[in-house]
């Protein structure tokens, strides 16, 4: 007699644990990570250029939908700070590095974006339960703002020279409103309870569109000057392509769910 009532018990439980993952879902989360600039057209590259670490934080909401125990969709809003960090010694007019310290520089180019991913997921492990898995998918990047930041430590050198950072330059509209990525997220979930769940995501992200509007790809050379070609075109590398410039950007983020079964 009591076999049947343990059966259908356990089979309920299973059922409802299994339908406790399948869900409509929306959380928040905050994240730290740690950026750089490929191809910085507007870096001065007959400086002696070294890179720094460069971090910046981000937060957002998220809403999804669990399809399946182990699949889903989810799309993101976050609002996030990119950007590059570094340091330069200044080349004399003989093509020469200066000797003296005070002739380093720092500099830092600041992005500050609202990420729009949207990300399929697929997971392993118990459903209802713990587990791994990944996230993939595009994501549109619309710029809020962006500048770059420049200390000179000896503007009075004789082989010192104003550089665009100590103007506060490039502006923000030098810089395109749109840029596009892709994304991948290796994620530990944690089903708290039938309701809530705690996400930890390593988070990589890869531009791929230019970061430098159309409009301003021939202000500026890579040194900080005009093309000394007066061709309209940049001559980054000392030849005549121009690279485009893409954020890159590795993080990690903790995330909290509110689940809604059905």
């Amino acid at each position: 007699m009591y076999k049947p009532i343990l059966f259908v018990t356990l089979f309920l439980t299973s059922a409802f644990n299994s339908q406790a993952q399948r869900s409509i879902y929306l959380g928040f989360f905050g994240g730290f990570n740690n950026s750089w600039i490929i191809n910085q057209n507007m870096m001065n590259s007959e400086d002696k250029i070294d890179f720094e670490p460069t971090f910046g934080g981000s937060y957002g909401g998220v809403f999804g939908w669990n399809f399946t125990d182990f699949q889903g969709i989810q799309v993101e809003g976050i609002m996030g700070k990119l950007g590059q960090k570094y340091t330069g010694l200044y080349m004399d007019s003989a093509g020469n590095y200066s000797t003296n310290i005070l002739d380093f520089y720092d500099s830092q180019q600041e992005l500050w974006y609202m990420h729009i991913p949207l990300l399929y997921k697929i997971r392993g492990g118990e459903p209802g339960g713990m587990g791994i898995g990944i996230l993939v998918g595009p994501q549109i990047s619309i710029r809020q703002q962006a500048h770059q930041t420049r200390k000179n430590n000896n503007l009075n050198a004789a082989n010192s020279k104003p550089k665009i950072g100590d103007f506060n330059e490039p502006n923000t509209n030098d810089f395109s409103l749109l840029s596009y990525s892709a994304v991948f997220s290796f994620t530990s979930f944690n089903q708290l309870s039938d309701f809530f769940s705690l996400d930890l995501s390593f988070r990589f992200n890869y531009g791929l569109s230019d970061i430098i509007d159309k409009n301003a790809r021939s202000k500026y050379h890579p040194s900080g000057d005009l093309d000394k070609n007066q061709t309209g075109a940049l001559t980054p590398y000392g030849d005549n392509s121009y690279q485009s410039s893409t954020n890159a950007w590795v993080g990690i983020e903790l995330h909290l769910y509110f689940h809604i079964p059905y």
